[in-house]
């Protein structure tokens, strides 16, 4: 029997790790221009989600840090769909898995179905946003984005 060539190949990918995260979010957060955009005291909507995202725990703990450090008041609210069992108290306990709730924040998580419509899109897709996020001063969403 005939058997074809195997050749040895290497791959390297590039470590996109940093090393720093509260310090790269202050940075980066810094830069936005997102102080600037509103007044201090104004309440902002940090959402969560829970697809996968390393050290999730500690980027929510340093954007929360920073907004605060800001003098802005930002409450936590669950930014997924089904998971939790699509409870209010269910995704309040996904968030609590990775340390995100008001005992390790200092801020209040908010959790509750309670929707907005905001309309539909081209193709007839009805679009929703949470009540509480809706009626604060501003959305922060902490969300995963693949490379």
């Amino acid at each position: 029997m005939d058997l074809p060539r195997f050749v040895l190949a290497e791959q390297h990918f590039p470590n996109r790790a940093i090393a720093d995260i509260p310090g790269h979010i202050r940075s980066e957060l810094s830069q936005s221009g997102i102080t600037s955009r509103l007044r201090k005291g104004a309440r902002i909507a940090v959402g969560v989600g829970s697809r996968g995202i390393s050290n999730i725990g500690l980027i929510v703990k340093s954007v929360i840090g920073f907004l605060k450090e800001q003098g802005f008041e930002p409450f936590l609210f669950p930014a997924m769909g089904s998971h939790g069992a699509a409870t209010a108290e269910g995704q309040a306990d996904v968030l609590a898995h990775f340390g995100i709730d008001e005992a390790n924040l200092g801020i209040p998580l908010v959790s509750s179905l309670n929707v907005v419509p905001l309309g539909k899109t081209p193709e007839g897709i009805e679009t929703f946003m949470d009540r509480n996020a809706y009626e604060s001063d501003g959305v922060f969403l902490v969300g995963r984005i693949k490379w």
